[in-house]
């Protein structure tokens, strides 16, 4: 039963979803750069990456706010070589760019603060600790790639919610707690939620 619904929500019209324009041959150069040939599950989550980074980076680009030409300008020359993209780098370049944590002032479900204080909490001990970037300590990269995440978590359920919103909610209550949303989960779970509605789609 579950999974006819899933399958009808699939079948659902995609009125005005963005135009990914995936180009699957240069996906598989890339990934024959970075997964061994006879590994086929490396194969497809490398290609699943690579949509991923696609998608992003057309999402991004439709909205002057979050990135601007001089950014995809230089994303896309750091990422691509031979005349092969890596969209996966490439999209994390730009949904880098800019400020993300100054765009979060005032956004009433980003808070900066208890953010810190999640970041902040001990990890195990026998890993060592991730590096700070662009001289931001390990708490305030953890910060700001929630900013990154939470603008990210945005661009898809604007993209996509209208065909699977509450797939969204879902990714907003299960990474919620004590009213904090650790938006790196929370968006993890939406590009999940994405991908696997289209997979759905696929099998009717």
């Amino acid at each position: 039963m579950l999974l006819a619904t899933l399958l009808l929500a699939a079948q659902a019209p995609a009125a005005a979803l963005p135009e990914i324009g995936f180009d699957r041959a240069m996906a598989d150069k890339q990934c024959a750069v970075d997964v061994k040939a006879d590994d086929l599950d490396g194969r497809v989550e490398c290609l699943d990456y690579q949509l991923r980074g696609r998608r992003l980076w057309v999402l991004l680009t439709a909205t002057e706010a979050t990135s601007t030409q001089t950014d995809r300008d230089e994303c896309n020359s750091r990422w691509t070589e031979d005349g092969v993209t890596d969209w996966r780098m490439a999209g994390s370049c730009l949904a880098e760019a800019g400020d993300p944590l100054a765009a979060m002032k005032g956004k009433r479900d980003f808070d900066a603060k208890a953010l810190r204080a999640l970041c902040s909490e001990p990890r195990d001990t026998s890993l060592p600790p991730p590096p700070g970037t662009d001289g931001r300590d390990p708490v305030e990269e953890c910060v700001f790639d929630n900013a990154v995440d939470y603008r990210i978590f945005h661009l898809l359920e604007t993209a996509y919610g209208g065909v699977i919103g509450k797939s969204f909610a879902h990714c907003r209550a299960d990474w919620t707690e004590e009213g904090v949303i650790n938006w790196r989960m929370a968006e993890l779970c939406a590009q999940l939620q994405v991908r696997a509605w289209e997979r759905l789609a696929d099998w009717r």
